[in-house]
């Protein structure tokens, strides 16, 4: 996945919605999780890391959620572990995350 190109199909992508009832950070361990065939509520021993030891969660859900729907939003991170990971967010409301090698 890169920002240029992230619609382009890969076996280790995926992609999710967040709204209101499942913030940014959330489709993220999500999406994460669902990428390394684990369930979200055991991630963080299972993959060896915490999100918001990563970034700050709640700063990242405000972005996406408390604003007022004006101007485009779009964040592009990398969260490290064993794994790569890359992290595309979109004020649209799609979380797309893919494994790198």
């Amino acid at each position: 996945m890169t920002p240029e190109n992230p619609d382009s199909p890969s076996p280790d992508r995926v992609e999710l919605t967040f709204d209101d009832d499942r913030p940014p950070s959330i489709a993220i361990i999500h999406a994460i999780a669902a990428l390394e065939d684990t369930d979200p509520m055991e991630s963080p021993a299972e993959l060896g890391f915490r999100l918001y030891d990563q970034i700050n969660s709640e700063a990242l859900d405000r972005l996406f959620t408390n604003g007022e729907g004006i101007g485009d939003v779009l964040v592009d991170l990398c969260l490290y572990s064993e794994d790569r990971y890359d992290i595309l967010i979109r004020d649209s409301g799609l979380v797309i995350a893919q494994k790198r090698d």
